[in-house]
């Protein structure tokens, strides 16, 4: 503020000395006003455009308690699968190949997972 109140008044000192109407001052300090509106409208587009960049974005859901609560009840859902597979395992007889389910639940959980160390 006290950068631009500066600069209006050298550019008030200027315009007086140059002997220019009052007109002219008033038209020069609305051209400034507009020059200061459009610059804190930029500022503030600036500020829009940084706040909604994807990096921001996905760092407000990585954040997130939500997302820490998802994460934790997969992993929590993972241990459970990973102990039926095991006791599966360990009861079932030689030769049984492993029920499709447990192979559809080992991709679900590499794919979250690896979504989730993306992120």
């Amino acid at each position: 503020a006290s950068c631009t109140s500066r600069f209006s008044m050298a550019a008030k000192q200027e315009i007086l000395q140059t002997g220019l109407s009052a007109a002219s001052l008033s038209q020069q300090e609305s051209e400034l006003q507009r020059f200061e509106m459009s610059e804190e409208l930029d500022s503030e587009m600036d500020d829009y455009r940084s706040s909604w960049s994807p990096h921001a974005f996905l760092k407000q859901i990585v954040g997130h308690k939500v997302f820490e609560f998802v994460v934790i009840a997969v992993i929590c859902c993972n241990v459970v699968t990973i102990g039926l597979q095991a006791d599966w395992s360990v009861k079932s007889t030689g030769d049984a190949t492993i029920p499709r389910i447990y192979s559809h639940f080992d991709l679900a959980y590499a794919v979250f997972f690896t979504v989730e160390w993306l992120l």
